[in-house]
């Protein structure tokens, strides 16, 4: 494992993580219904929350569509 984030190099994988993190907290903030929290640049993490619907509730729908997340 140690040889393989090596090979990619940290910096990329830093950089392609903000990256991730950016659009995320981009398209997310479009929804009216979509409440962020934290700073714009946490690593990997991007805390929200939807309006009028219960976290378990948010985390099994995009369970469902394959994406994994913590209530």
């Amino acid at each position: 494992a140690i040889d393989y984030v090596d090979d990619i190099g940290l910096d990329r994988i830093h950089a392609h993580e903000a990256a991730l993190v950016a659009a995320t907290r981009e398209r997310l903030g479009q929804i009216n219904s979509v409440r962020l929290f934290g700073p714009a640049d946490a690593a990997g993490i991007v805390s929200f929350a939807v309006e009028g619907v219960h976290p378990h509730d948010v985390a099994t729908i995009l369970d469902e569509g394959s994406v994994a997340i913590r209530a």
